[in-house]
């Protein structure tokens, strides 16, 4: 692996970085069944910060498909070529869905809404299940990688128990529909996910910057 592969693999960590400050930054923190107007006082009383924290997060899903890229190549090098082609699909259909909820975000933080509650309310709801949702095919990538990675022996064996365990823990997240508690779409249950995701992609991110054991070709036989 050359020094620019390692500077690739460490997109994962960067996307973890700017995600997270995106998610502090933000201020903005209403609950599922909270009410029109307190939702729309909350995300009013936070514009600016909300306004920066869609852009800084926005970047850190940049840095995820630049690391979905270069996990995908690694697959792909290492005989995986169809699972590769799903880790990246699995992304880039995550990041468009991700995208939606980040535009009814930004309106939402812009006052697009004029203050109007019950507008307000429904465009914080969509932006949560669209989040939600997201996570379905994120999911899939997660899991595709741990199937790749337990065929080609490329990471550790116990990366593969990681990264499933992480897969299981994010697709549940998709099914946090409760009106409210641990598993509505803003409770607690989807902080365990995102925690999970963002554990997956520190220790894939180092692993892979390491340096993985790929599969060598067997030299050609010569007569």
């Amino acid at each position: 692996m050359t020094r620019w592969d390692r500077i690739a693999a460490s997109s994962g960590i960067v996307a973890v970085v700017l995600i997270a400050v995106g998610f502090i930054t933000t201020g903005a923190s209403p609950g599922w069944s909270d009410s029109g107007t307190t939702i729309a006082h909350d995300y009013a009383s936070n514009r600016n910060s909300g306004l920066t924290s869609v852009i800084i997060v926005g970047v850190g899903l940049m840095a995820l498909i630049w690391f979905a890229a270069t996990l995908g190549s690694l697959l792909r090098a290492n005989g995986e070529e169809r699972l590769g082609f799903v880790v990246v699909a699995g992304v880039a259909t995550f990041v468009s869905i991700f995208a939606i909820a980040g535009v009814v975000q930004w309106t939402l933080f812009y006052g697009s809404a004029g203050g109007d509650p019950l507008l307000t309310k429904a465009l914080f709801q969509m932006q949560s299940l669209a989040s939600s949702l997201s996570f379905l095919p994120l999911a899939l990538m997660v899991f595709a990688f741990a199937v790749a990675t337990a065929r080609s022996k490329i990471l550790p064996v116990w990366s593969v128990a990681i990264s499933g365990l992480a897969a299981l823990i994010i697709v549940i997240d998709v099914g946090a529909v409760a009106q409210s508690g641990f598993f509505s779409p803003s409770g607690a249950y989807t902080l365990l996910a995102v925690l999970a995701l963002a554990i997956w992609l520190v220790v894939t991110s180092i692993l892979v910057m390491r340096g993985p054991g790929a599969r060598a070709e067997a030299p050609a036989a010569t007569s």
